[in-house]
């Protein structure tokens, strides 16, 4: 048919676009040259989608034990494979490959995201099943506390009891929600599991200290003291390398402080009242100390160190022929511009 000009004008009719383009028989040269491109691509494609696809299944089985699904971006990309791989096969034309190209990319650009994360799958199914332990024993140390409480006549405890026990069940909502994205969205998932989950298991930890030391004053105290010798550690292992710890060493000296109140007002007679506040501040200031340290140290005590395994990625190339150049409309996929017609 007759090819228009940008404008909207026709060529003449020996094709030529007027001085300096490229005549039809350049034209035809370029999309047949552009058409072979496409299929040598074709094959590459094709073999990356294979293997990718192996790997996947063989992952879906050992991830499906422990809730963790393929993220659906990767699934609806796998099974558009084999159809796009047909359609690639039986084109005729480099214009039949360029009305496909855009799902090409997409499923391409799937496959290159996950493709080289399928390890960071793993370490969320490992994740998982240690943070489905944390938590049962959590709820086991729920249970223990309060019948501590209960069997404890001096002093009433429920109100601090209560607010351990909505924590802990916050900390449940919150694994429950990682169980139902690990299904569809992994990526989700292990940031939610990381900062909701174990971000939060610090506090809970602290405020069960907190109520076992008031249950048992003369055991927690010890517990504190040997904390405190810890923490001194920490920080001499900080200052030796230069980093900055004087918040950190305000904060000890405020729970020093704290415990030593805390270790005088055991001796004599004592309201029951004024121990649990005096024991909250304690662990207030504990808890703003372990956060201090934490920055300072760059862990989290109770995240479990578990490594993605590397040998799972899978490292997926989009074949060159089928990567949309950016430029706008410039030469679609990188055959040469065509002039402007004057």
């Amino acid at each position: 048919g007759q090819m228009m000009g940008p404008n909207g004008q026709e060529f003449g009719q020996n094709g030529q676009m007027g001085p300096g383009g490229p005549s039809e028989e350049e034209m035809k040269k370029m999309d047949d040259r552009r058409f072979q491109d496409m299929k040598r691509g074709l094959g590459q494609f094709s073999k990356g989608t294979t293997m990718m696809k192996k790997s996947v299944e063989k992952m879906r089985k050992t991830l499906a034990k422990c809730g963790v699904g393929i993220p659906v971006e990767l699934d609806n990309a796998l099974k558009a494979t084999d159809g796009l791989v047909k359609k690639i096969q039986d084109a005729k034309t480099a214009d039949e490959l360029e009305d496909i190209i855009g799902d090409v990319e997409d499923v391409g650009m799937a496959m290159q995201e996950w493709g080289p994360r399928m390890g960071d799958l793993g370490r969320l199914c490992q994740m998982m099943r240690q943070g489905d332990r944390d938590m049962k024993r959590l709820e086991r140390d729920v249970k223990r506390v309060e019948s501590r409480v209960k069997a404890n006549k001096k002093l009433d405890l429920t109100e601090i009891l209560n607010t351990f026990k909505e924590e802990v069940m916050a900390l449940k909502g919150a694994f429950l929600g990682v169980v139902t994205l690990a299904k569809t969205d992994a990526g989700s998932a292990i940031e939610k599991l990381e900062d909701e989950f174990y971000g939060a298991m610090d506090d809970i930890r602290n405020s069960q200290m907190a109520i076992e030391t008031a249950i048992n004053v003369s055991q927690g105290l010890r517990t504190a003291a040997s904390e405190i010798k810890k923490i001194e550690a920490q920080i001499k292992s900080l200052q030796k390398k230069k980093v900055d710890t004087s918040e950190a060493e305000d904060l000890l000296a405020q729970m020093k402080a704290q415990v030593a109140e805390l270790q005088q007002l055991v001796k004599g007679k004592f309201n029951a009242e004024e121990l649990i506040s005096m024991v909250e501040d304690a662990f207030q200031t504990r808890q703003e100390l372990q956060e201090k340290l934490q920055e300072l140290l760059g862990t989290n005590t109770y995240m479990p160190n578990i490594k993605a395994d590397t040998r799972s990625n899978i490292n997926f190339e989009l074949p060159e022929a089928f990567r949309r150049q950016s430029g706008g409309g410039e030469g679609e996929f990188g055959g040469e511009t065509m002039g402007p017609a004057f």
